[in-house]
């Protein structure tokens, strides 16, 4: 029996607009290692040593030049080597900026799925629309 290897941490934020309720997607740039075009939720990549949310604010601050306050963990979605953990996030000080994907957008909740989402995004954005269309 082989030892199980443990799956790396990536976060991923759902910034909330507080006034129109939209999310922040940013989109990969081409000439990106991978899926360049793609959309997603802001993050990255946990380093070691670092709490979850620890994570989010660093990720966040290099991506977007923003500072954020983590919220609660709204699921994981496993996509083999990576678990991401997706987080509420509000912004506590900045204006998001494109500093490392070609742009930024924000976007309806009910229309995240008309953009060409990373896979764990995606599966993780139909959830979400279901549990809200079920309320």
């Amino acid at each position: 029996m082989s030892p199980q290897v443990a799956a790396a941490a990536v976060v991923a934020a759902l910034i909330r607009d507080a006034d129109s309720g939209r999310l922040l997607l940013a989109q990969r740039p081409e000439g990106h290692g991978t899926h360049p075009g793609k959309w997603e939720f802001p993050g990255g990549k946990r380093r070691g040593g670092e709490s979850l949310d620890q994570c989010l604010v660093r990720e966040l601050s290099e991506e977007l030049d923003v500072e954020v306050v983590p919220g609660r963990c709204l699921g994981t979605v496993d996509r083999p080597p990576f678990r991401l953990y997706f987080f509420e996030a509000a912004i506590r000080a900045g204006t998001p900026r494109a500093k490392v994907h070609a742009r930024l957008r924000w976007v309806e909740p009910e229309h995240l799925l008309d953009h060409d989402l990373l896979e764990a995004d995606r599966v993780f954005a139909e959830r979400g629309l279901r549990v809200c269309a079920e309320r």
